[in-house]
Order: C-alpha cells, then sequence, then structure tokens
C-alpha cells in the first residue's frame, strides 16, 4: 500500500476516527480526558498505513485517543447525561489464544485500578470489563483535561511555578506509592496523568516482571526515573521531585548530597543512552512506533512535511540508516524525519523535512550548531566524526541534522566531561561554549565544570 498524504491539520471528522492509529513515544501512557468538549473535539490528524482490525465501531459518539496492535482507547460518550464521558480500552492482540489473554488483562487491570483506590492512590475509577463485538473492554470514568506527563512538561516547559507544583505532587505520589507496598510493573512518565488542577494520576496497572526489580523502590529506580525524564525536564524539576519524596517520608528517598546527586544523573544519562539504543530495535517491526507491510515499514504518525526519497545498495545499510534515524527521534533530536523504509523491490527510505532546508555555514550559525551539539553530547552521543554536510538549516534559522549521512558507531556513551569536537567548530568562540554547555541536562556543578573544560582548551 503506497503513502498518502495525512488529513489536513486540524483533525477529521469524529466518525472517522475509528480507521486510523496513533503511536507514542516512550510508552506515553492513555489520555484520559472527561471534559465534554474534548469530548466532541476530532482525534488529531494522524496516517494509518492501515490494515489490523480494532474492532472499534464507527460511531459519532466514540472518538479515538490511541490505538496500536494490541489496543485501541476511545471515548464515548452514551452512557453519561452529565456531560462526562467515559474511557474506554479495546484489546485486540491478534494471533490463536489471544482472546483469552485479552480477557485476562482487562480483569487484571481493572482489578489493579482497584487496589490502587482502595490503597488511597489517585487512579481512574474502574467502571466495568465487557464483551463487545467480539473483543474484551475495560470501561473507566475519565480524568478532566488530563495529559500525559511528557505532554505536560513539553507545553507547560515555560511556567515554572506549575512545574514545581507538579514536581512536588509527583514527589508525594511515589512517596504513597512506595509506602503501599503497590509497585507499578511498568514504571514510566507515560503512566502519569495531569489533570486539569496539575494533580498526578496513575494509569495502567501492570503486573511487576518476574526476576524483575526494576519497578522497586531504591537508588536504582531514581537512576531509571531521571533517565526516563532527562530528555524533557531539568534537572531542578527531577530535584524537587526527590525532595517532595524526602518531605513525604518516602521509604527510599535517593541520596540527598550534591555529589552523590551528580552519580545519579550521569549513571541516568548512561542508563538512557543503553535504553534508547535499545529500543530503536521495535522500529524493524509493527511496534507502537511503526506498521509492517509485506517489504515495507511504514512510520506511525509521521509529522508533516516535503519528502525526499533516499536510495541504498543493499538491505543492511537501509535498515542501518532508518535506526539511526529512529535513534534521532528517540533522543528527541531535531533531525529528517523517517516515513517509510522499503526493502523491495529496491532498498530506500522515504524522510521528511522541513520547506526551504539547505546546507549551512558553521560560521555563520555558531549558536544554534552548539545547541545541537550539546543535544547530541547531552544524550551520550559522539560528535567528532560529524561534517558539514551532516547538517541542514531550515527557513526559520534553526538547525537539524541529517541522519542519512550521519554514522552512529555502536559505542559506549561519550564521558560528560570530555566532548570530542570536530576540527572545522568554532570552540573558542564564548558564545558557542555558553549554547553548548546550555543543553547539558547534568546539575549545575556538572555544566559548569563542562564549561570549564571547553574554556580551558
Amino acid at each position: 500500500m503506497g503513502l498518502t498524504g495525512g488529513p489536513p491539520a486540524g483533525g477529521m471528522p469524529v466518525e472517522k476516527a475509528e480507521s486510523v492509529r496513533r503511536g507514542g513515544a516512550h510508552g506515553a501512557g492513555v489520555i484520559i480526558q472527561a471534559n465534554r468538549a474534548d469530548c466532541h473535539r476530532a482525534a488529531p490528524a494522524i496516517y494509518s498505513p492501515g490494515g489490523y482490525d480494532t474492532g472499534v465501531q464507527k460511531r459519532s459518539i466514540t472518538n479515538i485517543l490511541k490505538s496500536r496492535p494490541k489496543r485501541t482507547v476511545y471515548r464515548e460518550l452514551e452512557s453519561k447525561p452529565d456531560g462526562e464521558c467515559l474511557v474506554v480500552k479495546r484489546f485486540h492482540a491478534p494471533g490463536f489464544g489471544q482472546g483469552l489473554r485479552d480477557g485476562l488483562r482487562a480483569h487484571r487491570e481493572a482489578h489493579g485500578l482497584r487496589r490502587w483506590k482502595a490503597l488511597g492512590l489517585p487512579a481512574p475509577t474502574p467502571v466495568s470489563v465487557r464483551h463487545r463485538a467480539g473483543h474484551w473492554e475495560l470501561v473507566m470514568e475519565g480524568i478532566r483535561g488530563a495529559r500525559t506527563l511528557p505532554d505536560f512538561l513539553t507545553q507547560e516547559r515555560a511556567d515554572p511555578g506549575r512545574t514545581r507544583g507538579v514536581a512536588m505532587a509527583v514527589g508525594q505520589l511515589l512517596a504513597k506509592l512506595d509506602r503501599s507496598g503497590a509497585h507499578h510493573g511498568d514504571p514510566h512518565p507515560g503512566n502519569l496523568l495531569i489533570d486539569s488542577q496539575d494533580g498526578p494520576w496513575l494509569i495502567d496497572p501492570t503486573p511487576q516482571p518476574l526476576f524483575s526489580s526494576r519497578a522497586l523502590p531504591g537508588r536504582q529506580r531514581w537512576v531509571r526515573l531521571c533517565g526516563q525524564l532527562r530528555e524533557i525536564s531539568t534537572p531542578l524539576f527531577r530535584a524537587q521531585i526527590a525532595a517532595a519524596y524526602r518531605k513525604a517520608d518516602g521509604p527510599a528517598p535517593p541520596p540527598n548530597s550534591e555529589q552523590e546527586r551528580q552519580r545519579i544523573e550521569e549513571d541516568a544519562r548512561l542508563w538512557r543512552h543503553d535504553e534508547a539504543k535499545a529500543r530503536i530495535k521495535r522500529w524493524l517491526r509493527t511496534s507502537g512506533s511503526t506498521q509492517v507491510e509485506g517489504s515495507h515499514i511504514h512510520r506511525l504518525s509521521p509529522p508533516d512535511g516535503e519528502g525526499t526519497r533516499i536510495a541504498f545498495p543493499d538491505t543492511g545499510t537501509a535498515k542501518t540508516t532508518w535506526l539511526t534515524f529512529a535513534r534521532f527521534h528517540e533522543h528527541r533530536i531535531p533531525s529528517l524525519q523517517a516515513k517509510r523504509l522499503e526493502l523491495s523491490p529496491e532498498c530506500a527510505i522515504e524522510a521528511l523535512h522541513a520547506p526551504g532546508v539547505s546546507g549551512i555555514a558553521a560560521a555563520s550559525h555558531p549558536t544554534s550548531l552548539a545547541r545541537l551539539l550539546g543535544k547530541l553530547h547531552d544524550r551520550g552521543l559522539p560528535i567528532g566524526s560529524l561534517a558539514v554536510e551532516n547538517f541542514w538549516t531550515e527557513d526559520s534559522g534553526a538547525i537539524c541534522i541529517n541522519p542519512a549521512k550521519t554514522d552512529l558507531p555502536d559505542l559506549p556513551a561519550t564521558h560528560w566531561n570530555t566532548p570530542n569536537f570536530p576540527q572545522w567548530v568554532p570552540t573558542f568562540d564564548s558564545d558557542f561554549i555558553r549554547a553548548f554547555v546550555g543543553e547539558f541536562g547534568g546539575t549545575q556543578q556538572q555544566a559548569k565544570a563542562l564549561g570549564e573544560t571547553l574554556r580551558g582548551r
């Protein structure tokens, strides 16, 4: 099936929303909203290469929030006369015997939500588990104005008062969760919702994986949390969560000394580097990010942009480049965006870019270039071998990297205090150094040490 353009900006009619699916970055959790205006509002314009059957009926009273190969979440307006809508999670995993597993999972999630609520933890109220149109569904009450924690941080970054309040509330909630003994089996920021009053909610209860300790309180849990948050939040936000956890008498607070906090941030940087490298492998199969159709792999929910087709001599090179696109996307690096990988009859990637991109002159964009190089170094990615040809500039003046011209060697993360710059980079420029260090996600003391290292060269 060939690629086609997505619907126009501004959304699509609600009655057409059920035929599309939406992938989320970092496993973003379900977005549960209960505002009537939101329920009537059309879903965002998202592209689906089409194929799997969600079983969601095409009714004007439903509106898809998120859809993946194994489950779809949608709003439903038919049973709440007071104007609040229900949220339904439909399970539709393909394969023999999946119907039984879907039923078990729906009941298990409902039980998990009830347990959380019995312990006094904020969680959606399960209404029922039902079997409809051949699929199991978990019906929940919605949460007014909710969005995932990553979405909140992205949208409210410029409001330090609100982000501080949310950090304090999240720290208090984590302390309460740990004291209760009810651990979340899949702890990540996408499984925290922030409501219209900036209050956090737990969603998607998942059992602790066998022989796994990732959800247990302790130092490694703080490293994991900081790693998951470091590319969407400031070190101050993460320190505020830790401070609120200690103040709420959490049973396993992180170390309080500045030296130990720096070590946690260093370990979080390394953890995130390795986790992102492992996560991109899902781009070679049907997942929450991609859909395989024959010899083609389509990216779900690609952004708008002008297309360009890049040919490759063999499947190995094409797949490696496809994963480089995925790596930059996973790390939120400004770059050309992949739309489709073709492995037959010839190997090619269809990529997207903003209008008016062109090559750069390094001397003409020192600050923008420094910010992008700073992001790459912050993620532990090597920058020493990059050439001017790796970068493009947009009409807006922003600089992005071209993954098709970039080789990411399979190496451990670069040390935070020893960046290896290409020879053509103007590292002698004080504005360049300031902008580069400004993108570093470590503590203030680490950023200061990095700046001193660069100025001492």
